[in-house]
């Protein structure tokens, strides 16, 4: 009996450390997966931020209204040019005698 007793108990201390382990890894797998998922979390929210396509659009927005100023200010100095031209060109036609129409 003594010895059936002490093989049982042998039995159950292996059996016990092995589920020891076992709780042990369980609770590594356990912190690694919610590691893991706070993780997807934190990537998934940051997917779902629409801000930076906010200032991507901003951004965008801004430069085509700098376009549409500088197309101005080129039509403008364009339309300067001309004026100088034409002024010029009349000029010159007023001191050689020939008439230039407008």
């Amino acid at each position: 009996m003594q010895d059936q007793l002490a093989e049982i108990k042998e039995r159950y201390k292996q059996a016990s450390g092995g589920v020891t382990d076992r709780t042990k890894t369980l609770a590594e797998i356990t912190e690694d997966l919610e590691r893991i998922k706070s993780e997807m979390e934190e990537r998934g929210s940051s997917m779902t931020d629409g801000a930076p396509l906010v200032k991507i659009k901003q951004a965008l927005l801004n430069i085509k209204k700098d376009i549409t100023q500088m197309d101005i200010r080129t039509g403008v100095l364009e339309h300067h040019l001309m004026q100088a031209k034409l002024k010029d060109k009349s000029n010159n036609a007023h001191s050689s005698g020939i008439e230039v129409e407008d």
